[in-house]
């Protein structure tokens, strides 16, 4: 009989983990959700990932090697937020922290169990309309959503 482990599990909530222990002393909800919600927006700000996809690289003796990629927005409404600077500056800041972030945790393990041994920041993002990015027609509400995409790519051993 296979033994199957879910090792897409353990680096979604690897990632969703550290992200959200960095951003929630602002109270910004962390969200796996494959489609926008605006409803994680009432503190103006908010963070969505999911998977686009997985790749196989190789194989080894003991496992498997793979690629995941990640696509993280970090969602914000201008109407909303109360900062005391100049906004494109503010949520630039924001991303460049979310980067930060997660050029730190190339390596990660939690409570001792290896979890995936490098993290790639691939494309940080730039300050967009909703609409160009999600594709949405231009809806009366979402004119003051504006969103910076980043596209993550996480490798991992899969040990059989």
């Amino acid at each position: 009989m296979i033994t199957y482990t879910n090792n897409i599990e353990a680096v979604k909530e690897g990632l969703k983990t550290i992200i959200s222990g960095e951003f929630k002393q602002n109270y910004i909800p962390v969200v796996f959700a494959e489609e926008f919600e605006d409803e994680h927006l009432k503190s103006g700000e908010y963070i969505r990932l999911w998977i686009e996809e997985s790749r196989f690289i190789g194989a080894h003796s003991d496992g498997e090697l793979k690629e995941y990629e990640f696509q993280i927005n970090i969602y914000f409404n201008s109407s909303r937020v109360n900062i005391n600077k100049d906004f494109d500056n503010w949520a630039s800041e924001e991303s460049e922290r979310l980067v930060r972030l997660l050029n730190n945790s190339r390596y990660y393990e939690s409570s001792g169990t290896y979890v995936w041994h490098r993290l790639t920041v691939e494309t940080p993002g730039f300050l967009q309309d909703l609409t160009i990015i999600e594709d949405f027609e231009d809806e009366e509400g979402l004119e003051n959503i504006k969103v910076i995409p980043h596209i993550v790519i996480i490798t991992r051993s899969n040990f059989n």
